[in-house]
Protein backbone atom coordinates (compact mmCIF):
# COMPACT_ATOMS: atom_id res chain seq x y z
CA UNK A 1 0.00 0.00 0.00
CA UNK A 2 2.63 2.02 0.70
CA UNK A 3 4.17 1.55 -2.41
CA UNK A 4 0.97 2.48 -4.03
CA UNK A 5 0.26 5.40 -2.45
CA UNK A 6 3.62 6.74 -3.40
CA UNK A 7 2.98 5.84 -6.96
CA UNK A 8 -0.41 7.20 -6.87
CA UNK A 9 -2.20 4.17 -7.65
CA UNK A 10 -5.11 1.90 -5.73
CA UNK A 11 -3.71 -1.18 -4.24
CA UNK A 12 -6.80 -3.02 -2.78
CA UNK A 13 -10.19 -3.43 -4.78
CA UNK A 14 -11.73 -3.81 -7.66
CA UNK A 15 -9.24 -1.22 -9.01
CA UNK A 16 -6.42 -2.35 -8.13
CA UNK A 17 -3.75 -0.95 -10.20
CA UNK A 18 -5.60 1.84 -11.42
CA UNK A 19 -4.64 5.47 -10.96
CA UNK A 20 -6.68 7.22 -8.29
CA UNK A 21 -9.08 9.49 -9.59
CA UNK A 22 -9.58 13.03 -9.95
CA UNK A 23 -11.92 15.24 -11.02
CA UNK A 24 -12.97 19.19 -11.07
CA UNK A 25 -10.70 21.70 -13.30
CA UNK A 26 -9.50 24.98 -11.91
CA UNK A 27 -10.22 28.11 -12.91
CA UNK A 28 -6.87 29.28 -13.08
CA UNK A 29 -3.73 26.79 -14.67
CA UNK A 30 -1.47 25.87 -11.32
CA UNK A 31 1.07 27.64 -10.62
CA UNK A 32 4.30 26.08 -12.44
CA UNK A 33 7.29 24.97 -10.17
CA UNK A 34 9.33 28.06 -9.37
CA UNK A 35 13.05 26.77 -9.10
CA UNK A 36 16.00 28.60 -7.10
CA UNK A 37 18.61 28.74 -4.73
CA UNK A 38 16.85 26.34 -2.21
CA UNK A 39 14.36 24.56 -4.77
CA UNK A 40 14.81 21.69 -6.99
CA UNK A 41 12.69 19.46 -8.38
CA UNK A 42 14.57 16.03 -9.86
CA UNK A 43 12.43 13.35 -11.66
CA UNK A 44 9.35 14.10 -9.96
CA UNK A 45 10.28 15.13 -6.65
CA UNK A 46 10.95 18.22 -5.57
CA UNK A 47 12.79 19.63 -2.37
CA UNK A 48 12.05 23.08 -0.53
CA UNK A 49 14.80 23.72 1.86
CA UNK A 50 13.95 28.19 1.70
CA UNK A 51 12.94 27.84 5.76
CA UNK A 52 15.16 28.67 7.94
CA UNK A 53 14.57 28.90 11.49
CA UNK A 54 17.22 31.16 13.62
CA UNK A 55 18.24 29.44 17.18
CA UNK A 56 16.80 32.36 19.24
CA UNK A 57 13.10 32.09 17.29
CA UNK A 58 11.15 30.27 19.68
CA UNK A 59 8.00 31.48 17.85
CA UNK A 60 9.21 29.78 14.64
CA UNK A 61 10.27 27.08 15.73
CA UNK A 62 6.91 26.39 17.40
CA UNK A 63 4.91 26.98 13.85
CA UNK A 64 7.89 24.87 11.89
CA UNK A 65 7.19 22.43 14.52
CA UNK A 66 3.02 22.58 14.50
CA UNK A 67 3.53 22.23 10.81
CA UNK A 68 5.57 19.05 10.63
CA UNK A 69 2.97 17.21 13.23
CA UNK A 70 -0.01 18.36 11.28
CA UNK A 71 -2.58 15.71 10.20
CA UNK A 72 -2.67 14.23 7.10
CA UNK A 73 -5.58 16.25 5.72
CA UNK A 74 -8.35 18.27 7.00
CA UNK A 75 -11.72 16.70 7.48
CA UNK A 76 -13.70 19.99 6.22
CA UNK A 77 -11.59 18.90 2.83
CA UNK A 78 -14.14 16.05 2.67
CA UNK A 79 -17.13 15.47 1.19
CA UNK A 80 -19.58 12.72 0.26
CA UNK A 81 -20.66 12.41 -3.43
CA UNK A 82 -23.97 11.38 -4.39
CA UNK A 83 -22.46 6.97 -5.15
CA UNK A 84 -20.93 6.75 -2.07
CA UNK A 85 -17.18 7.59 -2.93
CA UNK A 86 -15.23 10.71 -1.20
CA UNK A 87 -13.75 13.92 -2.52
CA UNK A 88 -10.58 15.00 -1.17
CA UNK A 89 -10.34 19.39 -2.21
CA UNK A 90 -6.55 19.94 -2.71
CA UNK A 91 -5.69 23.03 -1.21
CA UNK A 92 -4.20 23.55 -4.95
CA UNK A 93 -4.98 22.09 -8.25
CA UNK A 94 -2.76 19.61 -9.79
CA UNK A 95 -0.44 20.33 -13.04
CA UNK A 96 -3.74 18.60 -15.58
CA UNK A 97 -5.96 21.04 -13.70
CA UNK A 98 -7.87 19.00 -11.37
CA UNK A 99 -8.91 20.22 -7.91
CA UNK A 100 -10.21 16.94 -6.11
CA UNK A 101 -9.12 13.46 -5.78
CA UNK A 102 -11.87 11.26 -5.31
CA UNK A 103 -11.85 7.55 -3.50
CA UNK A 104 -13.62 4.73 -2.52
CA UNK A 105 -14.15 4.44 1.19
CA UNK A 106 -11.77 1.08 1.38
CA UNK A 107 -9.19 3.49 -0.98
CA UNK A 108 -9.30 6.03 1.30
CA UNK A 109 -8.68 4.13 4.39
CA UNK A 110 -5.83 2.51 2.51
CA UNK A 111 -4.13 5.60 2.05
CA UNK A 112 -4.57 6.60 5.50
CA UNK A 113 -3.02 3.44 6.22
CA UNK A 114 -0.23 3.42 4.32
CA UNK A 115 0.63 6.58 6.59
CA UNK A 116 0.78 4.61 9.78
CA UNK A 117 5.09 3.89 10.34
CA UNK A 118 5.69 0.13 10.51
CA UNK A 119 6.76 -0.95 14.27
CA UNK A 120 10.45 0.27 15.41
CA UNK A 121 10.60 2.51 12.65
CA UNK A 122 12.96 5.21 12.41
CA UNK A 123 11.03 8.42 11.83
CA UNK A 124 13.76 11.14 11.85
CA UNK A 125 17.09 10.18 9.94
CA UNK A 126 20.11 12.29 9.62
CA UNK A 127 22.57 12.67 6.20
CA UNK A 128 25.74 13.57 5.43
CA UNK A 129 27.82 15.07 8.28
CA UNK A 130 24.80 14.56 10.59
CA UNK A 131 24.93 10.54 10.39
CA UNK A 132 25.91 8.72 12.82
CA UNK A 133 28.38 7.00 10.78
CA UNK A 134 30.04 10.35 9.59
CA UNK A 135 33.62 11.27 10.98
CA UNK A 136 32.60 14.62 10.77
CA UNK A 137 30.07 14.63 13.46
CA UNK A 138 31.84 15.44 16.11
CA UNK A 139 32.87 18.18 15.12
CA UNK A 140 28.90 20.10 14.39
CA UNK A 141 27.16 18.04 17.45
CA UNK A 142 28.03 19.36 20.58
CA UNK A 143 28.37 16.96 23.53
CA UNK A 144 25.19 16.35 25.88
CA UNK A 145 25.79 19.38 28.07
CA UNK A 146 27.31 18.00 32.06
CA UNK A 147 24.13 17.25 34.66
CA UNK A 148 25.34 20.18 37.11
CA UNK A 149 25.84 23.14 34.48
CA UNK A 150 22.51 24.95 34.64
CA UNK A 151 20.10 25.29 31.94
CA UNK A 152 20.73 28.05 29.24
CA UNK A 153 17.33 28.44 28.75
CA UNK A 154 14.90 27.25 31.94
CA UNK A 155 11.70 26.30 31.26
CA UNK A 156 8.51 26.56 34.84
CA UNK A 157 7.42 22.85 33.17
CA UNK A 158 11.12 21.39 32.97
CA UNK A 159 12.07 22.61 36.46
CA UNK A 160 8.99 20.88 37.64
CA UNK A 161 10.52 18.44 40.40
CA UNK A 162 11.10 14.95 38.23
CA UNK A 163 10.27 12.06 39.31
CA UNK A 164 13.72 9.42 38.20
CA UNK A 165 12.78 5.73 38.39
CA UNK A 166 14.48 2.85 39.70
CA UNK A 167 18.06 2.11 38.01
CA UNK A 168 17.76 -0.79 35.74
CA UNK A 169 20.89 -3.18 34.58
CA UNK A 170 20.11 -2.19 31.35
CA UNK A 171 19.25 1.55 31.75
CA UNK A 172 21.85 4.15 30.99
CA UNK A 173 22.01 6.43 34.13
CA UNK A 174 24.85 8.37 33.42
CA UNK A 175 24.96 12.31 34.10
CA UNK A 176 24.80 13.03 30.39
CA UNK A 177 21.56 10.54 29.61
CA UNK A 178 19.96 12.26 32.64
CA UNK A 179 19.99 15.65 31.49
CA UNK A 180 18.95 14.89 27.93
CA UNK A 181 15.60 13.23 29.30
CA UNK A 182 11.97 15.52 29.72
CA UNK A 183 10.35 14.88 33.06
CA UNK A 184 7.16 13.04 32.61
CA UNK A 185 4.95 15.44 34.07
CA UNK A 186 6.58 18.44 31.26
CA UNK A 187 5.44 15.78 28.60
CA UNK A 188 1.69 15.67 29.55
CA UNK A 189 2.02 19.28 29.82
CA UNK A 190 3.50 20.12 26.22
CA UNK A 191 1.25 17.01 24.46
CA UNK A 192 -1.81 17.43 26.43
CA UNK A 193 -1.72 20.52 27.81
CA UNK A 194 -2.62 18.96 31.99
CA UNK A 195 -0.21 20.00 34.84
CA UNK A 196 -0.21 17.04 36.87
CA UNK A 197 1.88 18.29 39.89
CA UNK A 198 -0.86 20.82 40.01
CA UNK A 199 -3.03 20.08 43.31
CA UNK A 200 -6.09 20.75 42.33
CA UNK A 201 -7.69 21.69 46.04
CA UNK A 202 -4.50 24.60 47.00
CA UNK A 203 -2.94 25.07 43.76
CA UNK A 204 0.79 24.20 45.05
CA UNK A 205 3.19 22.05 43.49
CA UNK A 206 3.05 18.33 43.54
CA UNK A 207 5.95 15.61 43.95
CA UNK A 208 6.29 12.13 43.65
CA UNK A 209 7.25 10.68 47.32
CA UNK A 210 7.17 7.44 46.70
CA UNK A 211 6.57 4.38 43.87
CA UNK A 212 4.81 1.41 44.61
CA UNK A 213 4.20 -1.22 42.47
CA UNK A 214 2.92 -4.28 44.63
CA UNK A 215 -0.55 -5.28 44.34
CA UNK A 216 -1.23 -6.28 48.05
CA UNK A 217 -0.17 -2.34 48.74
CA UNK A 218 -1.97 -0.85 46.20
CA UNK A 219 -5.20 -2.85 46.66
CA UNK A 220 -4.87 -1.86 50.53
CA UNK A 221 -3.96 1.80 49.69
CA UNK A 222 -7.16 1.86 47.53
CA UNK A 223 -9.32 0.38 49.54
CA UNK A 224 -8.31 3.01 52.54
CA UNK A 225 -9.12 5.64 50.03
CA UNK A 226 -12.60 4.41 49.21
CA UNK A 227 -11.96 3.57 45.44
CA UNK A 228 -12.29 0.59 43.42
CA UNK A 229 -9.26 -1.52 44.11
CA UNK A 230 -10.02 -4.77 41.42
CA UNK A 231 -9.71 -3.87 37.61
CA UNK A 232 -12.38 -3.85 35.72
CA UNK A 233 -13.40 -6.69 33.07
CA UNK A 234 -11.96 -6.62 29.96
CA UNK A 235 -14.47 -7.83 27.66
CA UNK A 236 -14.00 -9.66 24.06
CA UNK A 237 -14.31 -7.24 21.13
CA UNK A 238 -17.30 -7.95 19.00
CA UNK A 239 -18.13 -7.21 15.32
CA UNK A 240 -19.81 -3.86 14.33
CA UNK A 241 -23.20 -4.17 13.95
CA UNK A 242 -25.38 -5.35 11.08
CA UNK A 243 -26.34 -1.81 9.35
CA UNK A 244 -29.21 -4.12 8.01
CA UNK A 245 -30.24 -6.10 10.98
CA UNK A 246 -32.94 -4.62 12.92
CA UNK A 247 -33.12 -3.29 16.51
Amino acid sequence: MAGASVQGVVATGRRRGCRVARMGQAKDPPAPFVRGLALAEVAGFNLHAGVRIAASDRAGLERLCRYLARPPLANDRLRALPDGRIALALRKPLRDGSTHLVFEPHELLEKLSAMVPAPWAHQTLFYGVFASASRLRPRIVPEPPDAAAPDATPDSLDAAPAFTPPPRDDRDDSPAARKSRIAWAALLARVFDIDALACPHCGGRMKVVALITKPDAVRAILTHLGFEADAPRAYPPRAPPDAGADD
